[in-house]
């Protein structure tokens, strides 16, 4: 038992290091919880770890595209009311709370970061009433802010346009698991409802097109799994652009639109392809499958950066070169695992279990024990089919 209790300790204690942005140089900003709670750490092009931040509680963040600072989302003590500060990289030593610049402060109200491009932020806050999060676009120069949506309700993600005047956003519907695509500002056409909030639909991660003329997103809008759709702003004309047919698709679009990074979701892992922007593949990824987390395209869009684990990788720092599929690992997570489990965790194996034809006539109860329910299948109506007594046994 001792043994046991050894290997789950060890388990425990293994720590993670996730990706969260790339800068030009090719340098990681990642969150560590080497501390107890995750800190940001930068991971140099040779693979040196350095320590960023050592806060009271955890903290994420992102590059500010063109320099060395970084944008940190971070919270007082565990609170969760997220607040927005400034750090500089190129510090020699951890930063404390102190050692931030404010730049978007109020301890009443949640600040949550979206987006940051090297003129501005965009993040949610709850900060006019306490409850409805609006959409602010905030000049890092001036500091000037704009709100580009109000009254969106619960806001999961949040795409700025091109020429930051206009916002696409994801809302919470009162539909299970449903969520409608919202737009405000100049390219809001009518009064900015692309999807209705009674349909019954999932729709994930809006993006602007190029031109900002159209959004790209994930959903199963009329389909069983969600598929990757070009969506017209009055929501209208729908075209799918990357599907399968038994599996969730998903994509992430480069910076200039061209190009999307798809993942698709399959028993458990996902795959990860570079595909053109009208959905033919652009060029497939030498990765192999794995629980995919935060990505992100590099500001010039030639390089993609992939945070990936599994079941004996708590998690590697993978770049991708976006015109060849060619893959470099940053961070091998499997060197964070204790020597003693390294060697030990495996990789399941997949079994898949044909669908059984199951006859709705009554069975003989001569060698049977009790009854269990067996699902037939997607279309069939479940039938109650006692278990034969050699099984009950087990």
């Amino acid at each position: 038992m001792s043994d046991v209790n050894d290997d789950l300790t060890a388990l425990l204690n293994v720590r993670q290091i996730v990706a969260l942005d790339l800068d030009s140089d090719g340098r990681v900003l990642a969150a560590g919880d080497e501390r107890g709670s995750l800190q940001l750490v930068e991971i140099a092009t040779d693979g040196a770890i350095r320590d960023l931040t050592d806060l009271p509680s955890r903290c994420v963040g992102r590059y500010v595209p063109g320099g060395r600072d970084v944008v940190v989302m971070h919270d007082n003590g565990g609170d969760e009311k997220w607040q927005l500060s400034v750090l500089d990289a190129d510090r020699t030593t951890p930063a404390s709370a102190d050692d931030l610049q404010p730049l978007v402060h109020d301890q009443r109200f949640h600040h949550v970061l979206h987006d940051v491009t090297a003129e501005s932020i965009a993040y949610a806050t709850n900060r006019r009433n306490g409850t409805d999060m609006d959409v602010v676009v905030r000049d890092l120069t001036t500091g000037a802010e704009q709100v580009v949506m109000r009254d969106a309700g619960y806001v999961d993600d949040i795409a700025i346009s091109h020429d930051r005047t206009s916002c696409a956003v994801s809302a919470l519907t009162l539909q299970p698991t449903g969520t409608q695509i919202l737009v405000s500002g100049p390219h809001a056409l009518s009064d900015g409802t692309v999807t209705a909030p009674n349909e019954h639909a999932n729709h994930a991660r809006p993006q602007w097109t190029s031109d900002d003329g159209a959004l790209v997103l994930s959903s199963d809008h009329d389909r069983d799994f969600h598929a990757v759709h070009r969506v017209s702003l009055e929501g209208q004309d729908w075209q799918v652009l990357v599907a399968d047919d038994g599996h969730d698709v998903s994509a992430v679009l480069s910076h200039d639109g061209s190009l999307m990074a798809v993942i698709t979701h399959l028993d458990g892992t996902d795959r990860l392809a570079i595909h053109n922007i009208e959905g033919s593949l652009h060029c497939p990824v030498d990765l192999t499958p794995a629980v995919i987390g935060p990505l992100r395209w590099a500001a010039d869009d030639s390089t993609l950066m992939v945070s990936a684990s599994g079941p004996a990788d708590p998690g590697s720092i993978i770049t991708v070169d976006a015109a060849t599929g060619s893959t470099t690992t940053v961070l091998d997570g499997r060197g964070l695992l204790p020597t003693g489990l390294r060697g030990r965790l495996c990789i399941p194996e997949t079994v898949r279990i044909p669908t059984l034809t199951v006859s709705a006539s009554r069975a003989s109860c001569t060698d049977l024990l009790w009854p269990v329910t067996v699902r037939v299948s997607s279309t069939s109506t479940a039938v109650r089919k006692p278990l034969p007594r050699k099984l009950s046994r087990r």
